[in-house]
């Protein structure tokens, strides 16, 4: 499932909360969080102002599923996402 970008994008303003540090705001760039399952590298999350990217492997944020904030949100809120997690 390959979501395009939608032009323009929206940026949003995303906090990082608990980080045992001060609050920090993601900007453009964002932030990279590597997956692992137990010692297996699965990729990497990236958070920007934009929304999330997953990027499988090796995969680049510019290669990587994209989701915008407000797609996310409403997935999230879906009744969609219950059927697709008792799938899993």
């Amino acid at each position: 499932m390959n979501i395009s970008r939608p032009q323009p994008l929206k940026k949003m303003k995303v906090d990082v909360k608990d980080l045992n540090i001060s609050s920090m705001q993601i900007k453009e760039k964002g932030i990279e969080l590597a997956v692992y399952n137990d010692k297996e590298f699965l990729g990497d999350l990236v958070i920007r102002n934009t929304g999330i990217i997953w990027c499988k492997g090796k995969t680049t944020p510019q290669n990587g599923e994209f989701l915008n904030w407000e797609k996310f949100i409403k997935f999230m809120q879906s009744p969609a996402k219950n059927n697709l997690l008792k799938t899993i």
